[in-house]
């Protein structure tokens, strides 16, 4: 482990130190020694030396020197500021020794970050591409920061519209390779952030956040250290490629190429997935292209449990669940929040097991969503509008008059006599021919019903006891209703 002088201030607060800095104070030390004269001054070397032994306007005091650096303290001790700062060496070469045990040893994210509690005194997390946080400093709980905080604590993000505004104002400082300030707005505190690259590829963020006191320079070269550290475990540990391959194996489904299907099953059973176990495929989509957070939502759902796999695809978010596992009513119920929150809406399809009925899957999915209404948080089930996409399908397609020749005698009449035996008609028929739910229904005598209800008969000569009768005429119903 390397140190700069900047490193030393708090060990070396007893002694009232004064810093000058006249050049760039590089984080490089790596030995102790004590100042002769006789020495070839290295770079990798803090010096302790009495102010006596090198041309300095001080009093008989301590110094310690780093290259053209050097603190000035208020005592002529030079064993005791010698032991203290070999102290702190030993210290922290142990707490470097003890992280790089932990690292090779296949920690947690969240055991790297609780290692530096130590050294800064301030609340660090780390953010995913899609600004989800993979992991977050444990010893600063609910109400220790701030409201944002304490969000992200319950849920695991900061909010789709905090994400949305940040985004909107910081968006330039994604490609930047240093470090960079962030101030308030739209969280309550800056942060002190750089962002993590695999491959030159953007895949996150490592923030500090700056609650009270200004940023210190101490805590930029911890913070360079623990960036380091970070950056080795996303190396060693966050599994790309399986990420990527279960990704691209689930987009090629969504558009219909089942060439690697059984790699996909295959993937589901690594996520516990029990072979032919019955699923369903939701599709979501976000009210405003403005407000689109498919990534970030999708991440959120893959976070919550393994029996649910989503990813975002083509401005949508195709979520496969283990109904096994996670029943339909219990998935609409428990995530209704999120979408509301960050406007997305979907339609489901049927259950399924067979990977190989996907792409139907999706169709009917795809219809759902697309003939339900645009209400943020509600998922539509495709039995509620086949009925309505058959009907487009036949008035996209047909030209032939489907309507039963009955529904046009009918409202020719009614236009002409300003009755609505139409509607009677219809309303008769959902009610599967009942007179008492229709008389009910209609708020109309029975024995006037009956009368109207011969007097349709009469007009259009249409046997209503007939099965296929019925059926024909309310097929016609629906088809105009659906294509009005």
């Amino acid at each position: 482990m390397k140190f700069s002088l900047w490193m030393l201030l708090n060990t070396l607060a007893p002694f009232e130190p004064v810093t000058y800095i006249r050049t760039e104070e590089k984080r490089n030390i790596e030995n102790l020694r004590l100042y002769s004269s006789d020495d070839d001054r290295k770079e990798s070397v803090l010096y302790i030396a009495k102010s006596n032994q090198v041309p300095l306007n001080h009093a008989d005091h301590v110094i310690c020197m780093h290259a053209d650096n050097y603190i000035l303290l208020n005592t002529n001790d030079i064993s005791l500021v010698f032991n203290s700062v070999l102290s702190f060496f030993e210290e922290k070469q142990a707490w470097y020794y003890e992280l790089s045990s932990m690292l090779s040893g296949h920690c947690l994210l969240k055991d790297v970050l609780n290692h530096f509690s130590s050294v800064i005194d301030r609340p660090l997390m780390v953010l995913d591409a899609s600004q989800i946080v993979l992991a977050h400093s444990a010893n600063f709980g609910p109400g220790s920061i701030d409201d944002p905080w304490d969000h992200m604590l319950n849920t695991g993000s900061f909010g789709v519209n905090v994400i949305n505004e940040y985004n909107q104002r910081y968006q330039r400082h994604i490609q930047d390779k240093e470090a960079y300030l962030v101030p308030a707005g739209p969280f309550p505190h800056p942060n002190y952030s750089r962002n993590l690259f695999m491959d030159n590829e953007f895949i996150g963020f490592f923030s500090m956040i700056l609650k009270g006191s200004p940023l210190q320079n101490e805590e930029i070269d911890w913070f360079d250290i623990s960036y380091e550290a970070i950056f080795k475990w996303l190396s060693l540990y966050a599994d790309n490629n399986e990420i990527t391959m279960k990704q691209s194996l689930f987009k090629e489904l969504l558009e219909g190429d089942l060439t690697n299907i059984s790699r996909f099953g295959d993937a589901l059973g690594a996520l516990g997935w029990a072979k032919n176990c019955p699923k369903r495929l939701f599709v979501l989509s976000c009210i405003s292209s403005y407000l689109s957070m498919g990534a970030h939502i999708a991440r959120i759902l893959n976070q919550k449990t393994d029996q649910m796999y989503a990813v975002s695809h083509e401005n949508e978010i195709a979520v496969l669940v283990n109904e096994d596992k996670i029943a339909y009513a219990d998935t609409l119920q428990e995530y209704e929040p999120l979408l509301h929150s960050s406007g997305y809406y979907g339609g489901s399809s049927n259950v399924f097991t067979d990977l190989a009925d996907f792409p139907d899957s999706y169709a009917l999915a795809k219809i759902a969503l697309t003939y339900g209404p645009v209400s943020p948080g509600k998922i539509h089930a495709c039995h509620d509008y086949v009925l309505p996409y058959v009907f487009r399908l036949l008035k996209t397609h047909m030209k032939l008059e489907l309507c039963h020749p009955a529904i046009l005698t009918l409202r020719s009449y009614d236009q002409e006599n300003g009755t609505d035996l139409c509607k009677l008609l219809y309303t008769y028929l959902q009610n599967e021919c009942s007179q008492t739910k229709t008389a009910e229904a209609l708020n109309m005598h029975r024995n006037s019903l009956i009368r109207k209800i011969c007097r349709i008969q009469e007009l259009c000569h249409a046997d209503l006891t007939d099965y296929e009768t019925r059926f024909h005429l309310m097929m016609s119903f629906e088809y105009q209703k659906h294509n009005a």
